[in-house]
């Protein structure tokens, strides 16, 4: 009551009652310090100066003090200080270390939470009655008061992971995910909520299981005679998160564009089949926007309700952009719903040759993100073994900068949806079925065989022709590639 009251104030003091109550209850000195700083946020009258001299008077230490200040009000209000203390070497030492450590020590930014907690679960937890997702089905008023005062070193909270499945309660008939990952760690900080998702979404694929992998292309069986009368294209991709940076729904400005600038000095290394240009959204000229049109490459800003409040538009078109090979059949995209989304793609229904030129660029790209902690396939394919002595200098690249892909034996490869955890692998084809795809049971055909159809976006169809994305989900791709 006695802080309610004070915070609607607009003294520029703190009340004697209050000083005497921080003393008289011992205190630390984190206390003191971040209680007044909290006083200052709500009510600026309060001066930062009064707030440093008040906690003195509390029985902190002042050189302490003055660290753990600096650290909550951040560097960028770093100059305050200078009238806090007589400008001594020891100042200047104190200044120089907060300086350093600030990032080392004190990773979490997402201060609102601590606000949120001021409120009870029932008061927070969000309303799911009329929702058709994953994270609904699974989160209970119980399970959010476990995870609602935790977050990952980066500051993702239980809030952040849901806030897409609460912002759009889905279709009736189309069951969605409902949630999303900010960082690497998130699947683990909150894997009370994630797992029972993963499991739901998987086909219950347990807590316990181990992922495999198989990018051994000669394993494929058949692929490389789909008929050219109703195939027009086929195309296979994947994503890729690169460790050490958090997830787009979470990365900061730097963060992206340094996945950037990292991606695109690696993808330039390139050569052979695979040299080729990269093309930042934010500076393409109009002819080079004209062209990804019209090779179906460019993607846009998310529309999609779905990506919009998971946070995957933020600043953009900032440290996008799209590379391909010169014969336009390599295709990655940078910093989009994922940090790498990988194509690969060709005309026609040659999907083995598809699928191997996918097995061998990927190589190409892994092998400079491979480090000794991260896994690799459990199959190299021999094509690739000369690979190595051509990519060498592009390891090097990012041997210097300690950066692999996120993976581990459980998830296998780490994205930012659950749904693509796993092999994150979608192979599929644009294909003319005017006739099959009218039938009534189109449908419980494409179940059967673990298809998917979807729309063709902005591909320009022939005419009189009714034009389906088969699109191979690879249903159970948390168990097999």
């Amino acid at each position: 009551m006695l802080c309610s009251k004070f915070f609607q104030k607009s003294s520029t003091k703190l009340p004697h009652d209050l000083i005497h109550l921080l003393i008289n209850n011992c205190l630390t000195t984190y206390s003191i310090i971040s209680f007044l700083v909290l006083s200052h946020s709500l009510n600026p009258h309060i001066t930062l100066l009064s707030c440093f001299q008040i906690a003195v008077a509390a029985g902190g230490h002042q050189g302490e003090l003055l660290v753990v200040l600096s650290l909550l009000i951040g560097s960028s209000r770093i100059l305050y200080l200078q009238d806090l203390i007589p400008r001594t070497v020891t100042t200047f030492i104190v200044l120089c270390t907060v300086f350093s450590v600030r990032n080392a020590i004190m990773p979490f930014g997402n201060t609102h939470n601590n606000f949120k907690l001021n409120y009870s679960v029932d008061e927070e937890y969000p309303d799911l009655t009329k929702h058709n997702n994953h994270m609904a089905k699974v989160l209970t008023k119980e399970m959010y008061g476990k995870l609602r005062d935790k977050q990952t070193p980066t500051g993702f909270t239980v809030d952040d992971v849901i806030q897409t499945g609460v912002d759009n309660p889905g279709h009736p008939f189309i069951m969605t995910v409902g949630c999303v990952a900010g960082d690497e760690e998130s699947y683990e900080v909150f894997k009370d909520l994630l797992d029972p998702v993963i499991s739901d979404r998987h086909n219950g694929y347990k807590a316990t299981d181990k992922h495999k992998t198989d990018l051994n292309f000669e394993n494929l069986k058949g692929g490389d005679d789909l008929d050219p009368n109703y195939v027009l294209s086929s195309r296979v991709r994947t994503g890729r998160s690169i460790k050490g940076y958090a997830l787009p729904p979470h990365n900061s400005r730097g963060e992206r564009r340094a996945v950037e600038k990292l991606s695109v000095e690696a993808l330039n290394s390139l050569d052979g089949e695979f040299k080729g240009k990269y093309y930042p959204l934010k500076s393409m000229t109009d002819a080079e926007q004209e062209q990804l049109i019209a090779d179906h490459f460019l993607f846009d800003k998310p529309v999609s309700p779905l990506l919009l409040a998971a946070g995957m538009a933020r600043d953009w078109p900032d440290a996008r952009g799209i590379w391909h090979n010169e014969n336009k059949t390599f295709l990655v995209w940078v910093n989009e719903e994922d940090h790498l989304r990988v194509i690969s793609m060709q005309q026609g229904g040659n999907m083995k040759e598809v699928f191997k030129r996918f097995c061998v660029g990927l190589q190409r790209v892994w092998r400079t993100c491979t480090q000794m902690h991260i896994h690799r396939p459990l199959f190299l394919p021999s094509v690739c073994e000369h690979v190595y002595v051509l990519l060498q200098q592009i390891e090097e690249i990012f041997k210097k900068h300690n950066h692999g892909f996120m993976w581990n034996e459980h998830l296998g490869f780490i994205l930012t949806c659950p749904s693509n955890l796993g092999t994150g692998l979608r192979g599929g084809v644009h294909v003319k079925l005017p006739k099959l795809s009218t039938h009534p049971k189109f449908e419980e055909i494409l179940t059967r065989l673990r298809l998917q159809k979807r729309g063709t976006g902005i591909q320009t169809l022939p005419e009189h022709t009714v034009q389906m994305l088969i699109d191979d989900m690879n249903i159970m791709k948390m168990w097999h590639s």
